[in-house]
């Protein structure tokens, strides 16, 4: 059986990682790896763990929303992955943003041995600029089976949001990923017309539901790279936007209807990643 290692193991983050690192363990077992070690996306843990090299065969970065602006995070992550290619070592980085990274030549010469999967156009736009080639797929979380459970019907729900204090209207049912499972954020939105978010697996839960969404921007552009890697004008704003002008950016995406009908249109034509064949 290989081994495989797997760095930024964010399952402990909210329910949207925990379903990534669910489906992607399936996938390695899928494709004979067993996981040797799986180790949490933080500067202390990779730095001090204990891991031997030597003895793996795949290293794999779960990127998610964390490879961007030369933070501390990537950077251990990258130097990990180029001690694993010194050894001759396959690796990998999947599933990930991919956003104003400044790269040594070292760190080129790597990544353009590396299989590279991002989520959306734009993080593929950014490798091309080193001459770095990648492949776009869908986040992890969308391909998990969730089961149908009829609920009362809803206009309006409200997730989290990401740098600022929630916003909560009175008598608006909520979600919540940090709390509720990833079935039951899935299940809730199935029935509900319009979620109001500030949360990138809020909106691939919706996206997983057909629920229409409101969005705003994050410390990236992973959620504005999504509709632009499916080609439909969907808006996002601030992720700053003061929570009076939240229903009538509402009522501005209410007119744009059609293009989610496109985006989950879409999304549902797009092959599962796998990791088979990739190394």
């Amino acid at each position: 059986m290989l081994k495989a290692l797997i760095l930024n193991d964010t399952y402990s983050y909210h329910n949207g990682c925990k379903q990534v690192m669910h489906y992607l363990r399936q996938d390695l077992a899928n494709c004979g790896y067993t996981v040797a070690g799986s180790i949490v996306g933080r500067i202390e843990y990779l730095y001090h763990h204990e891991y031997d090299l030597r003895d793996i065969d795949l290293v794999i970065i779960n990127g998610e929303g964390s490879m961007h602006h030369n933070r501390l995070l990537p950077q251990a992550l990258l130097k990990v992955l180029t001690d694993a290619k010194k050894l001759g070592k396959k690796t990998a980085l999947i599933n990930t943003v991919w956003q104003a990274m400044s790269l040594t030549d070292e760190h080129k010469e790597v990544l353009q041995d590396t299989y590279i999967s991002v989520r959306e156009c734009l993080s593929q736009q950014e490798f091309e600029k080193d001459n770095i080639s990648s492949d776009i797929h869908l986040d992890l979380s969308y391909f998990a089976d969730v089961p149908i459970r009829f609920d009362r019907p809803k206009n309006l729900v409200v997730g989290k949001f990401f740098s600022q204090k929630d916003w909560r209207p009175e008598q608006v049912p909520t979600i919540d990923i940090f709390k509720d499972s990833w079935n039951d954020v899935v299940q809730k939105l199935s029935v509900t017309k319009w979620l109001v978010t500030g949360r990138h697996h809020e909106i691939y839960a919706a996206c997983k539901a057909r629920c229409n969404f409101v969005a705003l921007s994050g410390n990236t552009w992973k959620n504005e790279g999504l509709a632009k890697t499916a080609n439909v004008d969907i808006i996002f704003k601030d992720e700053d936007l003061h929570h009076s002008k939240i229903p009538s950016f509402l009522a501005e995406c209410k007119e744009r209807s059609a293009e989610y009908t496109k985006l989950f249109d879409w999304m549902e034509s797009q092959t599962p990643f796998t990791i088979a064949g990739k190394v």
